[in-house]
C-alpha cells in the first residue's frame, strides 16, 4: 500500500432542504448573514421568488419586517458571518445548518432550497440521525479512550461518507437525503461531540 489522500475529502455536499421546496428561501443567522446587496449586521435575509429570478431582502428575524435591498438574482447565497451557523426558516422545525444556503430553481422552473456544506460536517451531522450518539458511552472502555459502543459510531461515519460519495450529486444535483430509504440529514439538530469525533 501507498499512501494517498481519500477522494473526496474536499468535497462539498448539496442538500435539497426538501421541507421548503415551492417556497421562499427565509435565512435567520445565530451571529449575521452575509448575501448578495446586504448590509453589515443583517441578521436576516428573505430570497423571495419573481418570476424566474430572485429578490434579496433584509429584515430582523424569521417574520421580517423585510425591506428589498436587489431584484433579478439568479442564484443568490447566504452565508453565516465569522463561520457561524444558518437558519432556514420553515412552518415547523426550523433546522439550523452548517455551511451556505443558497436559492435555485430546478429544471422545472420549482424554487429549492439548497445547503451546501464541506462533506465532513455532512457526515458528522448525518451520523447521529441514522445511529444515536448515547452509543458511544455504551460497552466499557475500549480502544482510542473511547467506549466500545463508539466504534458503532465510527463505522457508521465510513457507511454515511461511502453512501454519498459513491454518487454525489445524484439526486437531480443533491445528496440523497430523506427520512427513511436515504440519508437522514437534519443539519446540526442532532450533532454532538461523539458524532464530530466519529
Amino acid at each position: 500500500a501507498r499512501a494517498h489522500a481519500l477522494p473526496g475529502d474536499a468535497s462539498n455536499v448539496r442538500v435539497d432542504m426538501m421541507e421548503n421546496d415551492g417556497l421562499d428561501v427565509i435565512v435567520d443567522s445565530l451571529g449575521g448573514v452575509s448575501a448578495p446587496g446586504v448590509p453589515p449586521n443583517t441578521t436576516a435575509v428573505r430570497f423571495r421568488q419573481t418570476g424566474g429570478t430572485w429578490a434579496v431582502d433584509t429584515g430582523t428575524d424569521c417574520a421580517g419586517p423585510w425591506t428589498q435591498v436587489l431584484a433579478n438574482q439568479t442564484t443568490p447565497t447566504a452565508s453565516p458571518v465569522s463561520g457561524g451557523l444558518l437558519q432556514l426558516c420553515v412552518a415547523s422545525g426550523s433546522p439550523i445548518v452548517h455551511g451556505t444556503l443558497t436559492a435555485v430553481y430546478n429544471s422545472n422552473g420549482q424554487a429549492r432550497s439548497v445547503n451546501t456544506l464541506p462533506l465532513e460536517q455532512y457526515v458528522a451531522d448525518t451520523v447521529p440521525g441514522e445511529s444515536p450518539s448515547s452509543w458511544a458511552t455504551l460497552g466499557g472502555a475500549g480502544p482510542q479512550g473511547m467506549n466500545w459502543g463508539f466504534q458503532e459510531l465510527e463505522a457508521q461515519a465510513v457507511a454515511v461518507r461511502s453512501y454519498v460519495l459513491a454518487n454525489l450529486g445524484g439526486y437531480g444535483g443533491y445528496a440523497d437525503t430523506c427520512d427513511l430509504s436515504c440519508q437522514t440529514y437534519r443539519g446540526t439538530q442532532y450533532e454532538t461531540q461523539a458524532s464530530i469525533a466519529a
